[in-house]
């Protein structure tokens, strides 16, 4: 199967990636912990290989994922209230 059969076929990708990625920080404000380390973590779990392309991939680039985690750490610890809106809203 070719890259581009694969990028047209698949019906999950990178916009579900950044969605797992926001529901698992989350879930991991909820529970108590400091998601302020999240984006340490991700850069460390893939070894800091984050200027690959991400044009034929189903998943975005770990550059764009770390960026993407950054800007989310304020906007969840900012939120007072979960529950009073939509979770994937925010």
């Amino acid at each position: 199967m070719s890259a581009l059969t694969t990028y047209l076929m698949k019906p999950w990708g990178r916009d579900q990636e950044f969605e797992a990625d926001k529901m698992g920080m989350m879930i991991i404000h909820w529970a108590g912990y400091d998601i302020s380390k999240v984006p340490g973590f991700w850069a460390r779990m893939t070894g800091g290989a984050t200027g690959k392309s991400d044009f034929f991939s189903t998943h975005p680039a770990d550059s764009k994922r770390l960026k993407e985690m950054q800007k989310l750490v304020s906007k969840i610890e900012d939120t007072d209230d979960f529950t009073r809106k939509p979770v994937l809203n925010i």
